[in-house]
C-alpha cells in the first residue's frame, strides 16, 4: 500500500498565498483583523490613527510607539500551524468613523530569528475606517463564486473591476456570498483532452476515493483492526489539505488588492465543502469515494465522508468565519447593522440535510427560529431597509421545469445542485415559510427586504409579489460568479420568467434582470435619508479581458 503523501506537499505545482491580512466586521469601536503568516511563531499587531514611520528591519518589540502612554494599540498573539497559522485579532474602545492604520510584526523568538520584523503594512498601506455613528448613505459589494482556474489559464475575473468599482463608489464593505474556494470540481478525469492545457487542480474528492484506504491504514488504531481508525488524526490531516485549497484560491492578486483595502463578510456554500453537500443521502456521498479497482467498505467512507465536513468547518472557521460577526460554536449564520440598515448572513450549509423530514432542510428549525427572532427585534423593525444573504437564490431557475427533468439531472449527474434549489420539491416547504416571514415582516413595517445570493454561476433579479401582503417589497438579486467561469448563454432558457411561483398559493415572481455567459458582481448603494430609502443596484457584467465592462441599474423600493 502506497504511503500516506505529506500534506505540506499537497498541490505542490500551485502557487500558494504566504502572508496577508484584511479587514473582517468593524463597527463604531471595534475591528476584527484576520491575518495568515507565512510562519509559526509569535506575532504583534498594531494599530495607529496615524501612518507610523518605522525601519522595518530594526524595530524593537521594546520601542517607545508601544508604551502605555502612545496612542498606538497592540496585541500580541502565538499563531501557531495548528490553526493554519491565522488569526483573527479584535481590537475595541476605537473611536467613531476614524482611519487606521495597521501593522503584522514579529516579536518573541522569532523577531530575532528573521531580517524583516514588520511582515504587512510599510511598503503597502493596510488601513481600515470604524463606520461612523450615522450611515445614512453608503455603498457595499457583492460577489459569489471565485475561481480563477476554470478558464483556459489563470483568471482574476472580474476582481480588477471590482476593486476600481469600489474605490469609485467609495464602498464601506463587501460581501462574500459563497463558494469562496473550489476543492472539489477541476480533476483531471473530468477534463476534456481539448482542456488539458488548462490548470490543474486536484478535486478533494477524487483524491479521497483514490486514497482513502492509505488514509485509514495510516491513522489505523494498532491492534483494533482496519475498521478503527484515528477519527482526530484524519480530521486534522484532512484540515491540512482544505487549508492548502485556501491558500491556492487567494493567491489571487486582484483579489487579495480587495480584501486589503475593504472589509469582507463572508458566508460558505458547498464547494468550500463538497459540491452539492446536503443534498446527497448519507450513502450517496459515501458513494462518491467508491473506487473502480478498490473493494469498498461502506460504512468507512460514510465515516471519512463526515469526517471531511468536520475538517472543511474548522477551516472555514480560521479562514471565513471568524472575521464575521461573533456566534456561537457551530453558528454560522450571523446579523449586523449599518447605521438604520440591516443584514442577515444565512447558513444554507452548516444544517443542509436532505434526509431531514421536518420540512426544514435547508436551513433547519433552529436556524429559521433564529432568523425570525431577528426580524421581531425593536432595533430591527426601526430599520429602513433589510439585506437577507441566502447564499443558493430563493427565485432563479424555472422551478417547474427543473422538477419535472428530475430523472435526467440525476443521470446527467447534478441531482444534487436542483436539490441545493430554493424550488426542489424537497424545499419549497421551507422556501414558502421562509417567504411568509420575509413578507410579514416587510408588509407590517414597510421595510424592503432584499435577498441577495450566488451559487449558479449567472445572474438574475426578480420582484417578488405576495397576494395577501401588498405592502410587502421583496427582491432576489443574484450575482455569480466573480471569477468562475459562467454557465453557457443556452441555459438562459431556464431562468425564470414573469409568473406564478412554483408551489406557492400567493405568490409571483417579476423578472427585472437575467444574464449568463459572463462573470459579474453587484455593487449597492443605500440612502436612508429619503422616505422611502432609496436603494440603486447596479449589475455590473463582462468577460475577464475586457478594459470596460457593462452595466445594469436598477432599483429596489420603487
Amino acid at each position: 500500500m502506497s504511503k500516506l503523501a505529506n500534506p505540506d506537499n499537497f498541490e505542490s505545482m500551485q502557487s500558494k498565498l504566504s502572508s496577508a491580512s484584511f479587514v473582517g466586521h468593524v463597527t463604531t469601536t471595534e475591528v476584527n483583523i484576520w491575518v495568515r503568516v507565512y510562519r509559526e511563531g509569535d506575532w504583534r499587531l498594531f494599530i495607529s490613527d496615524t501612518a507610523l514611520d518605522m525601519d522595518p528591519y530594526s524595530i524593537q518589540p521594546s520601542d517607545p510607539i508601544f508604551s502605555s502612554n502612545s496612542s498606538v494599540m497592540y496585541q500580541d498573539k502565538f499563531i501557531s500551524s495548528d490553526n493554519g497559522q491565522t488569526h483573527t485579532f479584535k481590537f475595541e474602545n476605537l473611536l467613531a468613523g476614524k482611519t487606521y492604520y495597521y501593522y503584522l510584526m514579529a516579536v518573541g523568538e522569532l523577531h530575532s530569528s528573521i531580517d524583516r520584523k514588520i511582515e504587512l503594512g510599510m511598503r503597502t498601506a493596510y488601513v481600515f475606517k470604524t463606520d461612523p455613528v450615522d450611515f445614512p448613505q453608503f455603498s457595499f459589494g457583492f460577489y459569489s463564486c471565485h475561481d480563477p482556474f476554470g478558464h483556459r489559464s489563470f483568471s482574476e475575473g472580474l476582481w480588477p473591476h471590482f476593486d476600481e468599482q469600489l474605490s469609485e463608489r467609495n464602498a464601506s464593505f463587501v460581501i462574500g456570498g459563497g463558494d469562496q474556494i473550489y476543492c472539489d470540481t477541476h480533476g483531471r478525469y473530468k477534463q476534456s483532452s481539448q482542456q488539458q492545457n488548462k490548470p490543474q487542480i486536484e478535486d478533494l474528492w477524487d483524491w479521497l476515493a483514490k486514497h482513502k484506504k492509505t488514509l485509514a491504514s495510516a491513522f489505523n488504531i494498532d491492534g483494533a483492526g482496519n475498521d478503527a481508525i484515528d477519527e482526530n488524526g484524519i480530521k486534522e490531516y484532512l484540515k491540512q489539505l482544505y487549508r492548502a485549497y485556501y491558500r491556492i484560491y487567494w493567491n489571487t492578486p486582484a483579489m487579495l488588492e480587495t480584501f486589503r483595502k475593504f472589509p469582507q463578510y463572508m458566508i460558505w456554500d458547498d464547494h468550500e465543502i463538497m459540491d452539492g453537500w446536503g443534498s446527497l443521502t448519507k450513502s450517496e456521498r459515501a458513494n462518491k469515494l467508491d473506487h473502480i479497482f478498490q473493494w469498498d467498505n461502506h460504512a468507512l467512507n460514510e465515516q471519512i465522508c463526515q469526517l471531511a465536513f468536520k475538517a472543511a468547518s474548522e477551516v472555514y472557521l480560521e479562514f471565513q468565519h471568524n472575521h464575521n460577526p461573533s456566534t456561537p460554536p457551530n453558528q454560522w449564520d450571523y446579523s449586523f447593522i449599518k447605521g438604520i440598515t440591516g443584514f442577515y448572513v444565512l447558513d444554507m450549509r452548516g444544517h443542509h440535510d436532505v434526509e431531514n423530514n421536518d420540512g426544514e432542510r435547508l436551513l433547519g428549525k433552529q436556524q429559521m427560529a433564529r432568523l425570525v427572532a431577528w426580524l421581531k427585534q425593536p432595533e430591527t423593525i426601526a430599520l429602513k431597509a433589510v439585506f437577507v444573504v441566502s447564499p443558493v437564490p430563493v427565485v432563479h431557475w424555472n422551478d417547474k421545469i427543473m422538477n419535472s427533468i428530475d430523472l435526467l439531472l440525476a443521470v446527467g449527474g447534478t441531482k444534487d445542485d436542483a436539490q441545493d434549489e430554493w424550488g426542489n420539491d424537497t424545499n419549497v416547504t421551507e422556501r414558502n415559510i421562509l417567504l411568509e416571514h420575509l413578507g410579514h415582516f416587510s408588509h407590517i413595517n414597510t421595510i424592503p427586504v432584499t435577498l441577495l445570493s450566488g451559487d449558479v454561476h449567472c445572474a438574475s433579479a426578480f420582484k417578488i409579489h405576495l397576494k395577501d401582503k401588498p405592502n410587502a417589497k421583496l427582491m432576489n438579486i443574484t450575482s455569480s460568479g466573480i471569477s468562475r467561469k459562467p454557465a453557457p448563454g443556452f441555459l438562459d432558457k431556464l431562468i425564470e420568467g414573469d409568473g406564478p411561483l412554483y408551489k406557492h398559493d400567493n405568490a409571483s415572481v417579476e423578472s427585472v434582470f437575467s444574464l449568463t455567459d459572463k462573470n459579474n458582481f453587484l455593487i449597492i448603494n443605500v440612502n436612508t435619508e429619503v422616505a422611502p430609502c432609496r436603494i440603486s443596484v447596479t449589475m455590473n457584467f463582462g468577460e475577464p479581458v475586457d478594459d470596460f465592462i457593462k452595466q445594469k441599474v436598477f432599483f429596489i423600493n420603487e
